[in-house]
């Protein structure tokens, strides 16, 4: 994930996450946990502290310290991935004399290699963690190596700690590791033998072996009433079920909790406006545990930028038109020492056993996407077909503070052929390891809008940052951005696959971004080639990685079939490639 050829080549080496500013209130402090599955405790192998001093951070040296420093502790662990549960998870459950505050936040990395170590905090985070219930929940977003020497950086004050005698001792889990701090505080005879602050009571919630892998709640016909009394836990579709509301108002699903739904070969329909909201610090999970009946079945193609094919069915029993069979199209190159000789292959799948998520959407400002993705919230699609008439699949919130997550790991997620499949905004992740992203069709990006922080959609203005998109697998094929832009006023149309606003694109491992198009426009003198990226369009302050993967058969009536890598009025912002 780092930046620049050696970094992304040497993603092998140690990974190490940072997690940057947690505000924690301390009782009592002396650190100790049990070893429990998924319990990050029982890895951690060494702990060191740092003290703030003439605006920098040096190793705790035994001084006397007033209470307004500012302490930071820096916990190592090596994490094998088996570690982690069916969440990309780990959790540290404090000791009874800590209290937590709930927050939030975005995890980031630095990469070590040769004996060297690159903060790469700067491009995006790679996953994020939470604090609840008197436990700090590490997620890791696609975790590729089968160990990750993981790295806790925990934020406080001296004043958040409760001392005894103007000391107080911290024992980590790490062998031999004791830390005893000073507090340069005067005291009297009578306080000598006394604990300054009373300890306060903390809420500590168990350690879960698989959060939300027992035996499934069974759900099918109309389940407003559910809804509307909040849903938590592991649901399993047994037939049909619906949500309906015919007030003409869109319906947020409130995400409160961990929740995981089991399609199961059946359709969610989701009417009249209804749609997932994921909330800070909950996670929402898509499984279709009937997947292996519907796999694709591949024939010989012709051509490139083939988008795909969608062909629905009138479904009595729901009264709508649902997605019955996709085609997508994929090119494949075959290299042969220095020649290569690429063909191109129809997949055709038939989703008449699938489970299916079909919603009805409006065009409204944070309502718009069949999963709508807060900061701070998770969306685990693993498997199963989203299919939405309105704008979005997913949509990730440009408000708020912490990291919206997507991670694709399976599935489809289809488009209408009217508006994005995927809309990003910026501080956001996209993980993309597997699954399908097709059948979009918009002005910019008709697979994935990638926005930036200015959050409006002028292309020639000052970027400020932008999401992030991780893509080691699966498929963006067979969308398009469409019309012509007006040369005089530099308006933007680009990007049939992907359209970078502004942020960072990696590709890598068995990613394909494949048969996209930009359909419109020429290459003339006159027409100053401003527009294209049948694959991606990158613009402003964009960058994109690529150290792997395959940008094949894409197409673009005007400029960059495969890749668009900058624009010639960007008012002194840099694109850039690395390759």
């Amino acid at each position: 994930m780092g930046k620049g050829n050696t970094s992304m080549k040497k993603q092998v080496g140690k990974i190490i996450l940072c997690l940057l500013t947690i505000t924690m209130v301390f009782v009592n402090f002396t650190l100790s946990t049990k070893a429990t599955d998924y319990d990050l405790s029982q890895y951690i192998s060494q702990v060191a502290l740092e003290y703030e001093k003439d605006g920098s951070y040096i190793a705790y040296d035994q001084s006397a310290l007033a209470d307004q420093t500012k302490l930071r502790f820096n916990i190592t662990a090596a994490l094998p991935k088996s570690s982690l549960d069916v969440n990309n998870s780990i959790r540290l459950t404090m000791p009874d004399h800590l209290a937590l505050e709930d927050t939030v936040a975005p995890v980031s990395a630095i990469y070590s290699y040769a004996g060297e170590s690159h903060d790469y905090s700067r491009d995006g985070p790679i996953g994020s963690y939470t604090v609840k219930d008197h436990q700090i929940t590490v997620t890791i977003n696609n975790p590729q190596d089968d160990t990750l020497n993981v790295y806790l950086q925990i934020n406080t004050t001296l004043n958040q700690l409760t001392f005894t005698n103007n000391e107080v001792t911290l024992a980590f889990s790490a062998p031999s590791t004791t830390i005893t701090i000073k507090k340069a505080t005067e005291t009297t005879e009578a306080q000598t033998n006394e604990t300054q602050t009373t300890p306060k009571t903390v809420k500590r919630a168990p350690l879960k072996t698989n959060p939300n892998t027992g035996d499934p709640i069974k759900i099918s016909g109309n389940i407003n009433n559910r809804v509307e009394e909040g849903l938590s836990g592991f649901y399993q579709l047994v037939d049909t079920t619906k949500i309906w509301n015919n007030d003409g108002n869109d319906h947020p699903i409130n995400i409160n909790s961990d929740v995981t739904i089991d399609l199961n070969g059946n359709k969610l329909q989701l009417y009249d406006g209804f749609y997932f909201d994921i909330k800070s610090g909950n996670r929402l999970t898509i499984i279709d545990s009937q997947a292996d009946n519907y796999k694709p079945t591949a024939t010989d193609a012709e051509g490139v930028g083939n988008v795909s094919n969608l062909k629905t069915e009138y479904d009595s029993q729901v009264d709508r038109n649902i997605p019955s069979i996709l085609d997508y199209y994929v090119t494949e190159p075959n290299v042969n020492g220095t020649t290569t000789n690429d063909t191109t292959k129809k997949y055709t799948v038939d989703f008449t056993s699938a489970g299916r998520i079909y919603s009805e959407t409006r065009d409204v400002v944070n309502q718009d996407s069949t999963f709508m993705i807060e900061k701070g919230g998770t969306l685990d699609f693993k498997s199963g077909v989203a299919y939405n008439t309105g704008p979005h699949i997913v949509a990730t919130k440009g408000d708020g503070t912490g990291t919206a997550t997507l991670n694709l790991s399976g599935g489809y997620l289809i488009g209408n052929r009217s508006s994005n499949v995927i809309w990003n905004n910026a501080g956001n992740i996209l993980n993309i390891s597997g699954g399908v992203i097709t059948n979009g069709c918009a002005e910019n990006g008709g697979g994935i809008y990638n926005n930036d922080a200015n959050n409006n959609n002028d292309a020639n203005n000052s970027a400020t940052g932008g999401g992030t998109i991780n893509m080691t697998g699966g498929y963006i094929t067979g969308n398009e951005a469409y019309s012509d832009g007006n040369d005089s006023t530099d308006t933007r149309y680009s990007g049939g696959g992907i359209y970078m606003k502004s942020g960072v694109l990696y590709i890598s491992g068995n990613a394909y971004i494949t048969n996209n198009r930009k359909s419109s426009g020429e290459s003339s003198g006159t027409h100053f080639s401003l527009h294209g990226g049948g694959g991606v369009a990158a613009d402003n302050d964009s960058q994109v990685n690529m150290s792997g993967g395959y940008v094949t058969g894409n197409y673009s009536n005007e400029a960059g079939g495969g890749l668009y890598i900058g624009y010639f009025s960007q008012n002194g912002l840099l694109s850039k490639l690395t390759y």
